[in-house]
């Protein structure tokens, strides 16, 4: 990106971040008093650790692909990350430590930059309600190979979550535990009306400031660009996670990994 930009925003996340790209810009938008740079590592059964994907396009893990590398030479800027979806990794049968450890990789990196960074812890809340027949759907529909019973994930996302408080807690990084109202039928989906209120919410912590919802609309063809940002038409297999960038009306650019 050209020129200064006031703020500098990182999101980590798989099927939340790119289902609410265009709810993030706006609140971007609205947190930041100019242009801002959103540097986004999203995508459909996204791992932060391994290549994977979602209806056989895979993408990097999170911690290994190219944002690292601009975010390291990009100029200086205050800088704010959210992390979430971090129990998506559980799914693939991939052990709590391993996954802790891909986080905290993703932690140095952000730190070693003076971000600001706010972590959504696993969503627990959702476990008491599931049931093994939802469960059963939702598992065939999002990961077909995952062979997990609902007690033994539970178990692992437990885990994870206990261990996630104790990262936070030593490095000082904000933790929010979702709200069961985050969610609907679909326990790892925030719900499509509240997107907004969501990432407002998660942007506010990060940045310690008011997200001003009244002056951070986005254009019909910028979300139209934002909500199509992923579409490629005959995509190959495995997407090398090269940066795509989208420029916004303001100046302000949505560089996607």
């Amino acid at each position: 990106m050209s020129g200064p930009v006031a703020d500098r925003l990182v999101v980590l996340a798989a099927s939340n971040g790119e289902i609410g790209l265009p709810a993030i810009a706006r609140a971007a938008r609205g947190a930041f008093a100019g242009r801002f740079e959103l540097l986004a590592a999203v995508g459909h059964g996204r791992s932060y650790g391994v290549p994977a994907g979602f209806l056989g396009a895979k993408r990097p893990g999170i911690s290994r692909c190219p944002l690292w590398e601009d975010l390291a030479a990009a100029p200086p800027a205050p800088t704010h990350a959210i992390l979430t979806d971090i129990g998506n990794d559980l799914l693939y049968g991939t052990a709590p430590d391993v996954v802790l450890g891909w986080v905290e990789a993703c932690l140095d990196r952000l730190q070693a930059v003076d971000a600001r960074v706010v972590v959504t812890g696993l969503p627990l809340k959702n476990l008491p309600t599931l049931g093994y027949a939802r469960y059963r759907f939702f598992r065939t529909l999002f990961v077909p190979k995952c062979r997990l019973s609902l007690d033994a994930l539970a178990a692992r996302a437990v885990e994870v979550d206990d261990a996630l408080s104790g990262v936070c807690d030593a490095r000082g990084v904000r933790k929010i535990d979702p709200p069961r109202a985050w969610y609907a039928l679909d326990p790892i989906h925030f719900r499509r009306d509240a997107l907004g209120r969501v990432w407002a919410r998660l942007l506010a912590s990060a940045t310690r400031a008011r997200v001003r919802s009244k002056t951070s609309a986005l254009m019909l063809r910028e979300r139209a660009r934002l909500r199509g940002f992923h579409a490629r038409p005959n995509a190959p297999r495995t997407l090398p996670g090269a940066r795509r960038e989208v420029a916004l009306g303001d100046g302000s650019i949505v560089a996607l990994y």
